[in-house]
């Protein structure tokens, strides 16, 4: 029986605009997810867990926060030197209000610095996101509501303790699904949703080097009435050519579509449709390495009522043209995608999805276009809660919530594991101990590093965020 479980996508939806407090009670968080393969079906290994202790290789985990407060950690990130940021909601005391603020550790230390508020905000749950850039600096993004929404950003540049003041991308209404990415010149690019009626537009602005100006915004779909789009993805190539990417949700059909601005043009290609046309394609995700190599997953069924599959298409470095698309087995139920891209050229996918329970799962693609078998990593029932990124040197860090282990107590806890030189770690127990909510955000850093911060319950809806980290002098 399922019926206790549902998308988190529609989940999400219903709770924007509701107060931290519910939000945090109902155990609802950012996630990413995904993928299985064809060649790897039926085939599936499963790991065992640990508990870590003052002697692994985790820190003892540390109080980022105090006890008395309403908190929830949004997103972890490691800068290029080893800095690490961590973005989290505070609510304001009795208020409507949320501060968003930023806490960052030193490279190799174990001591955070007080948090910053960058921004208070209504009580709601826009998009947030931290975004590591080449030249070592860290970049948040978010939306502010008001009578009319703002896209902002602010940056702490590489060796600096004090963040820029923010700057406004755009302004207009119903703002949300704000993605941005810099590429290794400072080029960056924004995209995001923007409501009207019935439908959804895709828009996107352009920031030429560090210190330019943004450009005012420019629509890139070309849907007709009572169609929505997907979260949009957006990609910059090593040479600052850009790709967008996102699903689009007709009436009839549902498509990934493209687009592409070449080094050079001025303008933005038509778009164009990745997907297959005898089926329908959505929750499309992106992920690129370092030299350029990307990839996109989706979720997809085919006519008349075929299995939902995921598929995945992958862009060499320095190409233009995506492959052909493979189909990487039939899945039920899942979570948004998770594609990471390691300097080798390996891919490796970590998602949630129901088999015969919602668990964690991976796959990895070789450098050859191998696929591995499907591993599941979780121990117990996942909540739909996870995060996965990949270091620079290749490793995988993935972490993600789940049911407390019979005999351990009632609630959920917050778990690790690390897939290095193509060896996934057992599973690691971060959290003290099981928590009626449980939400945790991993990163990967230089070297292998990992940090985590998760959350855990004091009272009933106070909570306090814990961190933990790998490899710390």
């Amino acid at each position: 029986m399922r019926s206790n479980v549902q998308p988190r996508r529609a989940t999400v939806r219903r709770i924007l605009g509701a107060s931290l407090v519910t939000v945090l009670a109902l155990g609802i968080v950012a996630s990413g997810a995904f993928a299985t393969t064809a060649t790897a079906a039926g085939r599936e290994s499963t790991a065992t867990g640990t508990r870590a202790d003052a002697d692994g290789p985790w820190s003892v985990p540390t109080a980022l926060t105090g006890t008395t407060d309403i908190v929830d950690v949004i997103d972890v990130r490691t800068a290029a030197d080893g800095t690490v940021v961590a973005a989290m909601y505070r609510q304001v005391p009795a208020t409507s209000q949320l501060e968003l603020r930023v806490a960052v550790r030193p490279a190799a230390s174990e001591t955070w610095g007080a948090p910053t508020v960058i921004d208070t905000l209504k009580v709601g749950r826009e998009t947030v996101q931290l975004l590591p850039a080449p030249d070592g600096s860290v970049t948040l993004t978010w939306v502010r509501a008001g009578s009319e929404n703002t896209i902002r950003t602010s940056t702490l540049t590489a060796g600096a303790t004090v963040w820029s003041n923010p700057v406004d991308i755009a302004q207009g209404t119903r703002f949300f699904d704000v993605t941005m990415a810099i590429g290794a010149s400072g080029k960056a690019v924004a995209v995001w949703n923007q409501s009207s009626g019935r439908s959804t537009q895709i828009y996107v602005s352009e920031r030429d080097g560090a210190s330019g100006a943004w450009s005012s915004a420019v629509r890139l779909d070309d849907t007709p009435a009572d169609t929505l789009e997907g979260v949009p993805q957006v990609l910059v190539a090593p040479d600052g050519s850009l790709t967008a990417v996102w699903s689009e949700y007709g009436p009839e059909r549902q498509a990934v579509k493209a687009v592409d601005k070449p080094v050079g043009a001025t303008g933005w290609t038509a778009p164009r449709t990745l997907s297959a046309p005898t089926s329908s394609a959505w929750a499309v995700r992106a992920g690129a390495g370092p030299d350029g190599e990307a990839v996109l997953v989706w979720t997809a069924s085919g006519e008349p009522a075929g299995d939902t599959q995921l598929e995945t298409v992958v862009r060499p470095a320095g190409s233009t043209e995506w492959g052909p698309i493979e189909s990487l087995g039939a899945v039920d139920n899942v979570v948004d995608p998770r594609p990471l891209v390691a300097p080798n050229g390996e891919i490796t996918l970590v998602w949630v999805d129901w088999r015969d329970t919602y668990g964690v799962r991976t796959v990895t693609r070789s450098a050859t276009g191998d696929w591995s078998a499907v591993r599941t990593l979780s121990t117990e029932y996942v909540p739909e809660q996870f995060d996965a990124e990949i270091g620079p040197d290749g490793t995988v860090q993935a972490g993600w919530v789940q049911n407390a282990t019979a005999g351990d107590g009632n609630g959920r806890v917050f778990l690790h594991a690390s897939r290095v030189d193509g060896v996934w770690s057992a599973p690691t127990q971060l959290s003290r101990k099981p928590s009626g909510v449980a939400i945790g955000q991993v990163a990967g850093g230089p070297e292998g590093r990992a940090t985590a911060v998760w959350h855990e319950s004091v009272g009933s809806f106070t909570g306090q965020l814990w961190t933990a980290g790998t490899n710390l002098t």
